[in-house]
């Protein structure tokens, strides 16, 4: 009998052990540290939450973002001393995670956008100087965003409720944190009450490819995403449906989403958060092989400088807004006098590395041209980069997809007002030079 009550007590210990050791491998792979860094490298907010970590570990990173090139195009996971970086590049600033294990990089990415995306709701706008101005409110929200590395409190309706909103921006917050107490719904308050209901849905798909140099796309994928602003009083009822949600891959929802309904019928059934947040992510495969922008650009280098000639027109059916091409030099340009566009106006950025051409918006299917030459410090010019092109087309997405009907239900007020919008932009949109 001693021996079966050592056994047991042994046992007992060896599974409290198994339990403090798995729950050190978790702790792990959570969030170290939070660093906020400018363009420059400096770290303008950190956040430590075992232990604080040296400002070494940004100047890691920096160097890591120095031999990418461009801040866009910086891995945004990288192991490096012992530590994995996890970062998002938004608003000119990088928002970089420090864990110490391999861990879910989606999970730590998509908590990063959250981080962002409550502090633009705070601030209306995200740069530098209003971080570093508000630095109160940013470590506030962190704390009840984060505990201990975990993500705790996200929603950004429960957080009105846990962190006072900056003074000088109170006005412009006040009508989206409404009145009462909690509900049943996480993500939802009682007591909202506006005089005009209304919901928007933005449908925005974004676009990455490469074109080779006669036109045919190489490779190609678009992600979208629909953002809701919901100003809807009371507990509303919300059910979307598609005329094509079969095309509709790797998706991902918000919480507030019943997944069960959807999976059974394909319709989005939700009681929504108020004010604005994304309600799907999504991937769909773009099998289309010609390119929906014609650009076809030609760079012959010679001692001294180099012909540029570069030929666009947009096949899609509805005109082109913003319309900008850039074209990379390895070598900064002295002169770009003699190049003349059909259309907009040129400039030179990155220190003479960078040609941009300005387009604004365009008509369907009207050619446009640039031609010249450029003159630079070097006898030669070096390798030319892949011509980057971006363009807005509104009212239209690259997949098709469109929403049938929206139904607002268990409302205690008139029909709202219920509106949807379509966007297709260029993500990563590169064009290889002839």
């Amino acid at each position: 009998q001693l021996n079966k009550k050592e056994q047991q007590n042994k046992n007992k210990n060896n599974k409290k052990k198994t339990r403090i050791i798995k729950k050190e491998e978790i702790l792990k792979k959570m969030l170290e540290s939070l660093f906020i860094v400018d363009n420059s490298g400096n770290a303008i907010i950190e956040k430590h939450w075992r232990g604080t970590k040296s400002r070494d570990l940004v100047n890691s990173f920096w160097k890591e973002v120095e031999k990418s090139g461009e801040p866009e195009e910086t891995e945004p996971v990288i192991q490096k001393g012992g530590h994995y970086f996890i970062h998002v590049y938004r608003y000119k600033l990088f928002f970089l995670a420090v864990v110490a294990e391999e861990t879910q990089p989606m999970m730590v990415i998509e908590l990063l956008h959250r981080i962002i995306d409550n502090l633009k709701a705070y601030m209306k706008r995200v740069n530098a100087e209003l971080v570093k101005h508000h630095f109160t409110t940013v470590y506030q929200l962190l704390d009840e965003m984060i505990d201990n590395g975990f993500p705790i409190t996200t929603e950004l309706s429960l957080l009105f409720d846990l962190v006072r909103p900056p003074q000088s921006l109170l006005n412009g917050l006040s009508r989206t944190q409404g009145k009462g107490g909690r509900s049943m719904v996480p993500w939802r308050k009682k007591g909202i009450k506006y005089s005009n209901n209304q919901i928007f849905f933005d449908v925005v798909e974004e676009l990455n490819c490469i074109v080779g140099a006669n036109g045919n796309i190489k490779y190609a994928e678009a992600f979208g995403t629909m953002h809701v602003n919901c100003r809807l009083g009371a507990m509303p009822d919300v059910e979307l449906r598609f005329v094509n949600p079969e095309i509709i891959e790797d998706i991902s929802f918000h919480p507030c989403i019943r997944l069960a309904r959807y999976e059974q019928s394909k319709i989005l059934s939700f009681i929504p958060p108020d004010g604005e947040f994304d309600l799907i992510n999504y991937r769909i495969e773009y099998n289309e092989t010609n390119s929906p922008v014609y650009c076809t650009p030609q760079i012959t280098g010679y001692k001294g400088g180099a012909r540029v000639t570069l030929n666009l027109k947009s096949k899609m059916a509805s005109e082109l807004e913003d319309v900008k091409v850039f074209v990379p030099f390895d070598i900064a340009v002295t002169d770009y006098s003699m190049i003349k566009p059909s259309r907009g106006s040129i400039s030179l950025t990155q220190n003479g590395k960078l040609l941009t051409w300005n387009l604004g918006k365009i008509p369907a299917n009207e050619p446009f041209s640039l031609s010249g030459t450029i003159s630079t410090a070097s006898s030669h010019v070096g390798t030319v980069g892949a011509v980057r092109v971006k363009f807005i087309a509104s009212s239209k997405t690259f997949s098709g997809l469109k929403v049938e009907k929206v139904v607002v239900k268990d409302i205690p007020y008139k029909d709202p007002y219920k509106g949807v919008r379509y966007r297709s932009v260029a993500g990563r949109y590169e064009v290889r030079n002839s």
